[in-house]
């Protein structure tokens, strides 16, 4: 399956991406980290203090196109929470090629590490950092493999470590949506002080952003942005929605309308993420339950990439390879899973359902038809080995 999901990725990229060609073909500066591009000019505005240019669409894509070689059809916009910034900005120190490079090292290292913290070997190390869903995080140039690192910590450790696990949570809200929803999860499956240590540690975070670049990127961020992407998601403008696997988006392009698709998504959120959470309890924390719970979470959002799915990938690599009882799925519904994110780059351009329907219907399978274990084979959580 490894050597399958490479060998997939390497024929995508060659014939869909071509990361030679940055001036017309898929990548942006640099044969990797496609959207790295955006977080690295939106950090470099940042240090310069030009923060209304963040909002500036075409005074945005502007620079962008006299920065960088790429396809002039494409519009970019940054919309990331102004606490990312200080994420991004110490990368826009540095030219664009080392920064790309160095942020790709940081991304795989969450990974590894998330498979160390999972109880994984140096092998599952590598074969989650092989896996097509790390690889297309890679050439998107997205930061799945943090996130990870992060959502893997809060969940295994939320009870032992909540301050620890809480600052965690925190550091997710770069992404507001899935600490939201993992915050929730967090709550229901009873580790609700990690969310309570979340809290303060959200605000100094905040406060941070606030003392390094002032106040006017989070007032242009709650006037201009968060309206920008309600719109895009209510509208569903297909170019900023082609490798989205929710349910929302699946039935947007099967040609459902607008509030419909809603209600069929929050009733999908309310369906995976009661049953992770019934099964996390159940179970404990372990491997499969918490590649469950983070693909449940993702799941549960209306707007998640294909490159999102990274940060599930190191629990969900320890689930299918690792020894763990039983197995999560049967081997086509694994492969399945576990090749679809590369495919939603040539399938997206078709404007087809196709990979939402496959991955939600592999998770439901997993989450209702295969994720029960015998007694006997419900290992320790990696806490519990530990002790």
């Amino acid at each position: 399956m490894v050597a399958l999901g490479v060998a997939t990725v390497a024929v995508i990229v060659v014939t869909v991406c071509r990361p030679w060609d940055l001036q017309h073909g898929f990548m942006i500066g640099a044969p990797l980290g496609r959207d790295f591009a955006n977080f690295w000019l939106g950090g470099r505005l940042a240090l310069d203090g030009k923060f209304a240019l963040l909002i500036d669409v075409s005074g945005y894509n502007e620079l962008f196109s006299r920065t960088f070689d790429h396809n002039p059809a494409e519009s970019f916009i940054y919309s990331y929470p102004p606490h990312s910034l200080l994420l991004v900005a110490p990368f826009a120190v540095l030219p664009f090629t080392p920064a790309v490079y160095l942020w790709t090292a940081l991304n795989l290292l969450g990974v590894e590490r998330a498979v160390r913290l999972l109880g994984g070997n140096a092998s599952l190390a590598v074969a989650a950092c092989l896996s097509p869903a790390v690889l297309t995080m890679v050439a998107f140039g997205h930061f799945g493999g943090v996130l990870a690192f992060l959502a893997t910590f809060a969940l295994l450790r939320g009870h032992e470590q909540p301050r620890l696990a809480g600052l965690c949570l925190a550091l997710i809200s770069v992404k507001p949506q899935l600490a939201l929803v993992l915050g929730i999860f967090l709550i229901l499956a009873g580790r609700w002080r990690a969310v309570a240590w979340s809290v303060p540690a959200a605000l100094a975070i905040v406060a941070l952003s606030v003392v390094a670049f002032g106040i006017e990127p989070w007032r242009n961020f709650v006037t201009w942005v968060v309206p920008f992407h309600a719109r895009l998601i209510a509208d569903f403008s297909i170019e900023g929605m082609r490798t989205v696997i929710s349910v929302y988006g699946g039935a947007r392009l099967f040609g459902l309308p607008g509030v419909p698709a809603q209600l069929l998504q929050y009733a999908f959120s309310l369906l995976v993420l009661a049953r992770a959470v019934v099964l996390f309890r159940r179970q404990g924390a372990d491997a499969r339950t918490a590649a469950l719970a983070l693909l449940a979470g993702l799941a549960a959002l209306p707007y998640f990439n294909s490159y999102d799915l990274a940060i599930a990938a190191p629990a969900l690599t320890l689930a299918l390879f690792g020894r763990t009882g039983a197995p999560l799925l049967p081997f086509i519904p694994a492969v399945l899973l576990w090749l679809l994110p590369i495919f939603s780059i040539p399938v997206g351009l078709l404007e087809i359902p196709a990979i939402p329907l496959v991955f939600n219907a592999v998770l439901l399978l997993a989450l209702f038809s295969l994720a029960w274990r015998p007694a006997g084979l419900v290992g320790p959580s990696p806490a519990a080995a530990a002790r």
